[in-house]
């Protein structure tokens, strides 16, 4: 081990030295990608990892190592993102639990060092890019702040001068918040408006398809050692619930997309524009217009600093809060991976699927409500059943069709006129 890191430091040091001058770039660069590799070949033994010949039983790789394989191209079928997906399905499952009885687990930082320097040269993936972030702007800076501050005002007409004091003061201090009782999302229309654009794409020439699923490898079904496939209703499920579609379940067009969405005005961009530019990026193919849009939304879903990427900012919010800023991303990612869900698996499923992220939201919030994202959440997958259903109709060469409902009107100003009052209630008498 010595003599390896020896060596690896003096290759570092060889452009400093005399004996650079001996040896061509070329075979500097050479001998630097050599020394590099067993470096982070090293990092492999320990988990028992020598060459790439682990890659013929993907089954036998170190959990750990798994951990961080991510794929470099499209694969429909990929073992070893198979078997990848078996140690997220029980470490998050016991995270769950760590976080109802409060207990916090810190991985060896070396463990997962070495791991990530295995999983580099063993699969042959890239470091991780840092992502794009940007300072965002304060609440009051915001249009939802603006949006807001008119509900406010609205409200107040009918109070003293007092009592619109006593409240402006409370709205600043972000005293008074609160979510809507209604779901942010039209699912009927935005269903239409996805129906619209390929309706238009495809009258300019683009073959709009419903495209192929990602499956379970046939080596991995039959390995009895792993978690039953009975218990799991696809493999885009299990990624979905790990929060690994945009490591696993690669499209190639994900790029692309984060382009556009980066080079778009802050808090412009709605979810029908997304819809449209990646089903152009993807040929029509809609399963794969959805999953672009989902990998490329989820991809930074744990960093500590997701609501600041620049990405996030050019996303017009989704949600009817009041008195304080939208999880944009949360919003966002929650409601592509929905529509993708219920698109691929249809209504039943995607109901259940609907609820049970619910739950597991509010168990990983401690048990605080997110009723914006539970509405987001099943509703998103009525998005995808509609588009479920276009598609199998337009297959059989029926037309499809579903009765537009009417938007929900905004509950927010009663429910704000009920939070004033009780706050004046409480008031000592003057």
């Amino acid at each position: 081990m010595r003599l390896i890191m020896m060596s690896y430091i003096f290759a570092l040091l060889l452009p400093l030295g005399s004996v650079a001058q001996e040896i061509s770039d070329e075979e500097d660069l050479g001998l630097m990608t050599q020394l590099h590799e067993l470096a982070f070949w090293t990092s492999c033994k320990r988990f028992n990892i020598t060459s790439k010949e682990a890659l013929n039983d993907p089954g036998k790789i170190h959990p750990m190592v798994l951990k961080y394989y991510r794929q470099t191209e499209r694969k429909l079928i990929d073992p070893i993102a198979d078997y990848a997906l078996t140690h997220p399905v029980r470490s998050n499952f016991t995270k769950a639990i760590h976080i109802v009885v409060g207990i916090q687990k810190v991985d060896d930082l070396k463990e997962v060092e070495d791991a990530k320097a295995c999983a580099q040269v063993l699969f042959g993936i890239p470091p991780e890019e840092e992502p794009i972030l940007s300072e965002i702007p304060a609440y009051s800076m915001t249009l939802e702040y603006q949006e807001d501050k008119r509900l406010l005002e609205k409200v107040l007409e009918r109070y003293s001068e007092n009592e619109k004091e006593i409240i402006r003061a409370m709205f600043e201090a972000g005293e008074i918040v609160f979510e809507s009782n209604l779901s942010p999302i039209d699912p009927s229309g935005m269903a239409s408006h996805f129906i619209q654009i390929m309706q238009e794409e495809e009258s300019k020439g683009l073959v709009i398809s419903e495209g192929e699923q990602h499956k379970w490898s046939s080596g991995f079904k039959s390995n009895q050692k792993m978690i039953s496939l009975k218990t799991i209703p696809s493999k885009l499920l299990t990624t979905l619930s790990t929060g690994r579609s945009s490591g696993l379940l690669v499209t190639g067009k994900e790029k692309d997309l984060k382009s556009f969405i980066s080079s778009g005005e802050d808090a412009s961009l709605r979810p029908e524009d997304l819809f449209r530019k990646s089903l152009q990026l993807n040929n029509g193919n809609v399963y794969m217009t959805l999953m672009t849009i989902e990998n490329t939304l989820s991809e930074y879903w744990i960093h500590p600093r997701r609501s600041e990427l620049n990405q996030t900012k050019k996303l017009k919010p989704l949600a009817r809060n009041f008195g304080n800023r939208s999880d944009v991303f949360g919003h966002w990612y929650h409601l592509f991976g929905m529509v993708l869900y219920g698109y691929a698996e249809g209504p039943n499923m995607a109901m259940i699927a609907g609820k049970i992220e619910s739950i597991g939201s509010l168990i990983i919030s401690k048990f605080k409500g997110e009723k914006q994202e539970n509405k987001i959440n099943l509703d998103g997958g009525r998005v995808g059943s509609h588009l479920n259903r276009y598609m199998k109709n337009k297959k059989r060469g029926k037309p499809y069709t579903f009765q537009l409902k009417n938007p929900s009107s905004d509950d927010r100003e009663d429910l704000l006129k009920k939070k004033i009052n009780r706050a004046l209630k409480k008031m000592p008498a003057t």
